[in-house]
This record gives C-alpha cells, sequence and structure tokens, in this order.
C-alpha cells in the first residue's frame, strides 16, 4: 500500500539537496514537483589563518557548510592541523566531511536538528573548555551560538554564505495557480519566508488556505516560522531528514484513511 500514491507534493528544498527527497517520494508513486524557494550565495570572510588553526574542534552543522568550508580553505591554501577534532551534527554531514578527505571525531548517533546538537555534547567530554570554529551561514541563530558558548571557552564564527530567496521564484507561481497540491514540504524557516513572500508579491496570500493543502516541516525553528504566519503545520519531524519527513507523511496519510473507513 502507497498512502502518498498520486499525491502531489511539493518540494522548496534548494536544488543540491531536494534529490533524496523527490526519490523518495516517487518510490512512494508521490507526484513531486520542485520549486526551490532559497538559494546559497558565497560570502567572503576576513580572517586570519592563526585564529582558524587555534582552533583544536571545528563544529559543522550542515552539508553546505563542509562544502563552503572546504573550498575556502583551498582557495585560501590553509592545511588543517592533525589536532583538530571535527563534530558533525549528523550522518550526512559527516559524510560530506568524509568525501572531502575530512576525518570525523564525533557524530552523534541520532541524527538531530541543530537546536538539539549541543544535548549531546556531554558525550565527548574531553573537548570541553576547547576553543572551536564554527563555519556557518550567516543566518545561524544566536541561541545556537550561545549554547555552543555553554560548552567551549570560545567560539570563532565563520560566515560562509547565506541564504537569500531565489529571485525566479515568483515567476513559478502560474505553476502553482494551475497545480493542484496535497503537501508543501519546507526544510528551513527561510524557506517558509521566501514562500510567503512570493505568495504575497503575486498578491494570493490565501492561496495556501486552500483545504486540501498539508503542510510537512523539518524541526521546531521551521515549525515556528510556519505559525508564525498562521499557518497550520500538519507534520513536524524531529531530525532533519528525508526518510523521516516521508514516513510522517505516510503515517498522516494512513491514519486519515483508517478514520474515513
Amino acid at each position: 500500500m502507497f498512502p502518498l500514491q498520486n499525491k502531489r507534493i511539493l518540494v522548496t528544498r534548494q536544488d543540491n539537496l531536494s534529490s533524496e527527497l523527490i526519490a523518495l517520494l516517487v518510490q512512494e508513486k508521490a507526484i513531486p514537483t520542485s520549486i526551490p524557494m532559497i538559494q546559497v550565495r558565497r560570502l567572503h570572510p576576513s580572517i586570519k589563518v592563526e585564529d582558524i588553526l587555534k582552533c583544536n574542534v571545528i563544529v559543522f552543522t550542515s552539508q553546505n557548510a563542509v562544502g563552503f568550508f572546504h573550498d575556502w580553505i583551498g582557495v585560501n591554501h590553509i592545511k588543517l592541523k592533525k589536532h583538530q577534532k571535527i563534530i558533525c551534527i549528523g550522518p550526512k554531514t559527516e559524510r560530506a566531511c568524509r568525501e572531502r578527505n575530512m576525518k570525523v571525531y564525533f557524530t552523534p548517533k541520532a541524527h538531530h536538528a541543530s537546536e538539539e546538537m549541543t544535548n549531546h555534547l556531554e558525550n565527548i567530554d574531553d573537548l570541553r573548555g576547547e576553543k572551536v570554529l564554527f563555519p556557518k551561514a550567516r543566518e545561524t541563530r544566536k541561541e545556537f551560538v550561545d549554547s555552543l558558548r555553554l560548552y567551549f571557552s570560545e567560539v570563532v564564527e565563520l560566515e560562509l554564505y547565506e541564504t537569500v530567496a531565489r529571485e525566479d521564484a515568483r515567476h513559478h507561481f502560474d505553476l502553482l495557480r494551475c497545480e493542484i497540491f496535497d503537501w508543501i514540504t519546507f526544510f528551513s524557516p527561510s524557506a517558509v519566508k521566501a514562500f510567503w513572500q512570493m505568495l504575497r508579491d503575486a498578491d494570493e496570500s490565501s492561496w495556501i488556505d486552500k483545504p486540501q493543502i498539508k503542510i510537512a516541516s523539518i524541526g521546531q525553528i521551521t515549525s515556528n516560522a510556519i505559525r508564525s504566519l498562521n499557518w497550520k503545520v500538519t507534520v513536524e519531524c524531529t531530525r532533519p531528514c528525508s526518510e523521516e519527513m516521508v514516513d510522517f507523511m505516510k503515517l498522516w496519510e494512513r491514519k486519515k484513511n483508517e478514520n474515513t473507513l
């Protein structure tokens, strides 16, 4: 049985990260449509090389951060030291490191959203009080950085990229106007904001209020952004994981079908 069969699902994640979710939806006989709401733009930070090399720990909370950091140290001819230990938020971020020959010291066994990652630092108590480098997006929440400061002696923030609304996203609204969607998926507050901006620019703010449209969200922070617009979150995943999102949508559809029998 395929609870998502023939369900039209709008994927708003950026192109380079949406392929896994789309493939999973196709396996479930759903009909995914990709309209990326955001794009990632490279930044050019000015920071002394010695400040990088003085950090004994490097924390990654996304695949984007790994990619931009690896490119940045390559362009600036920086070679990481053997004593520098890398912490990753989850297996996909760890894989991004390993693909670039960056050895990972610790990854939590469970895949968590960034707001929960610091709960697992007690498992690596030997790094408490170290100086940490945090390659990140410009939009990273201050609360997460503050939580790192509770564990490490100093946090060096390295802003390598920012997420911005895609300028061409509003041109896709004609597609939304013509199609009937059952689900919309959001992986970040930035995508939520960009989607809302697209609807507002098209003077179609009420489009998302159609009764058949359900919203799947990754993490509490993304859900809070959705609710701040008075939109209803149908399912909220605890982990930044495409598999869990698909499972949650399937479960919701299955329960709905059981209640209508």
